[in-house]
């Protein structure tokens, strides 16, 4: 604000002399830029077996139509696939 006022590119805007203008870390963090995200697939299993991620969702407030309330998802790593298993109470 005071290099603004100093170089007059703003109208209607005075700034006191004695006035300290605190710095403001919300604006830098706001006009940072960030690194994509990495492409490179690092943590790719070898074998099927390798690495399997799961997760277990639930309670559901309406049933599938079996009348499952919870899932279990099993996602293998090497090739993506997914398998979904329906649980019920």
């Amino acid at each position: 604000m005071k290099l603004l006022v100093q170089k007059n590119l703003v109208e209607g805007f005075t700034l006191k002399s004695q006035e300290n203008l605190n710095f403001c870390e919300g604006c830098v963090f706001g006009k940072q830029h960030r690194k994509p995200f990495s492409t490179s697939r690092a943590s790719r299993a070898s074998n099927l077996q390798g690495l399997v991620h799961f997760d277990v969702w639930g309670l559901a407030k309406i049933p599938s139509s079996s009348g499952a309330k919870y899932f279990l998802t099993f996602i293998n790593n090497l090739f993506n696939f997914i398998f979904l298993l329906f649980l019920e109470e």
